[in-house]
């Protein structure tokens, strides 16, 4: 009896793993899977008491709370790839602002380049008329010494011209010589 009690088991077994329904593919799936998913968590006991122990395609031992706490964490899942979904616009539109203010800055910083060349193109021009400048004083020093000492060799020459047209002092001609 034994061995009939088996084979019954076995056919059994066999009978209801192929009475399954075929599983689903694409949106179908999807959708499918996460209406039993809201089913099951709104009341996993009820749906495990209707559905019989082979809710779950090939297992052969049934972890409610495991799997209730696992399909939980799927559905977050999915929220939080919904709302990382809706947020990509706002990061995509975010990034473009970005963009836009880096071309800004990078035109104000060419700009900026190009004024800090052109003051120094300037303070070379400067420095070289500076130098010009400075140049040009000198001369002009040099020049205003050379004319008083002009003038001074001018009024010593005149003060000579004047003498030697005035004659020997008096006191000179009158002077005994000691020797």
């Amino acid at each position: 009896m034994a061995d009939n009690e088996t084979s019954i088991n076995d056919s059994t077994s066999k009978r209801n793993y192929r009475s399954r329904p075929l599983p689903v593919f694409g949106n179908d799936a999807k959708h499918n899977e996460k209406a039993t998913l809201e089913q099951m968590l709104a009341n996993p006991y009820s749906y495990y008491e209707a559905n019989g122990p082979n809710v779950y395609r090939g297992a052969k031992h049934h972890d409610l709370e495991g799997k209730v706490n696992n399909m939980k964490k799927f559905l977050d899942q999915g929220q939080e790839t919904g709302d990382l979904k809706q947020k990509i616009p706002v990061i995509e539109q975010e990034k473009h602002d970005l963009k836009i203010e880096l071309e800004i800055s990078n035109e104000e910083l060419q700009k900026v380049k190009q004024e800090k060349h052109d003051l120094e193109i300037e303070l070379e021009t400067s420095n070289e008329e500076l130098q010009k400048v400075k140049q040009e004083n000198h001369d002009i020093k040099e020049q205003l010494v050379c004319a008083q000492v002009e003038d001074d060799l001018q009024v010593i020459d005149d003060s000579i011209s004047r003498q030697i047209a005035a004659g020997p002092e008096p006191y000179l001609s009158n002077a005994v010589m000691p020797y």
